[in-house]
């Protein structure tokens, strides 16, 4: 076990508790890190992937120390989350005046009791800015549809949200591109100009990216035809990128930059959709 110099010692115990907790979750866990754009010295600083998560194991909750933490994340250029680690005693005392504005704020909040870890609030990446069309403000089946995926983005799981906006997606689209083939509304035609439509065993088949080529070979296009397809298109590789070569930090950049103009796409093709 890691030796702490900075925490006090009756706190040991529960940050001892706290980094064997986040080393069997796979992260690489560094103890009392400093950085100088630190707010304080963490009790642990842990890394997954493209996340970095510091750990603020306390007896009580400093909500302005934390504020300058959470304002430090969101001045990152990456996944940057922030959670308080806390005995149960502390918890019972503090988490009442305090919870909800930690929520508020995407801090995580974690209870140490007898060498166990339970999570109440999850930690938020701080540094991701996506605002997403009002769900409320949508129609009964685009809510159905895009519930979860928007239940993701509220918890902070962004990546998870996009993935599950766009299979959603792709869920709506087979079906109708399957019956405006099959209504003679659209064809596919081939790079020779011949008749090409997809059968219904591929289409059923059909990713984002196959469902985007084959819309761009079908005629005539109306409006809601033209704007699925261009949404098809434009969040195809992104889509790609997260699912096969997410560990690349290039694909984290640019899903960061992309991912809140990709959801607004998404719903706004999935409006069309319901109509």
């Amino acid at each position: 076990m890691p030796r702490f110099d900075t925490i006090a010692t009756e706190l040991v115990e529960h940050a001892e508790t706290a980094y064997t907790y986040f080393r069997n979750l796979g992260y690489d866990v560094k103890v009392e890190h400093y950085e100088i754009h630190y707010p304080s010295r963490p009790a642990l600083v842990c890394k997954r992937g493209h996340t970095q998560l510091a750990i603020i194991v306390c007896g009580r909750i400093e909500i302005k120390l934390l504020e300058d933490w959470v304002s430090m994340a969101k001045s990152t250029p990456s996944d940057f989350q922030v959670a308080i680690c806390i005995p149960p005693e502390s918890a019972k005392k503090h988490l009442p005046k305090y919870q909800l504005k930690l929520q508020e704020q995407g801090v995580g909040l974690l209870v140490s009791s007898n060498g166990t870890i339970t999570q109440l609030a999850a930690p938020v990446d701080q540094n991701i800015n996506v605002n997403l069309p009002d769900l409320a403000n949508q129609s009964k089946a685009v809510r159905r549809i895009l519930g979860q995926a928007y239940e993701h983005f509220q918890a902070g799981r962004w990546r998870d949200g996009f993935d599950e906006a766009c299979r959603a997606f792709e869920q709506e689209v087979r079906p109708y591109f399957k019956k405006a083939i099959e209504d003679g509304r659209l064809s596919v035609y081939g790079d020779t100009g011949k008749l090409k439509n997809p059968t219904k065993q591929r289409l059923e088949k059909m990713t984002l990216g196959s469902l985007g080529i084959e819309f761009g070979k079908a005629r005539p296009l109306n409006g809601t035809d033209t704007q699925v397809q261009k949404a098809l298109t434009s969040i195809n590789q992104d889509r790609v990128n997260a699912t096969h070569k997410n560990k690349k930090a290039s694909t984290e950049r640019k899903l960061r930059k992309n991912v809140g103009l990709h959801m607004h796409g998404i719903v706004q093709a999935i409006r069309e959709l319901k109509k």
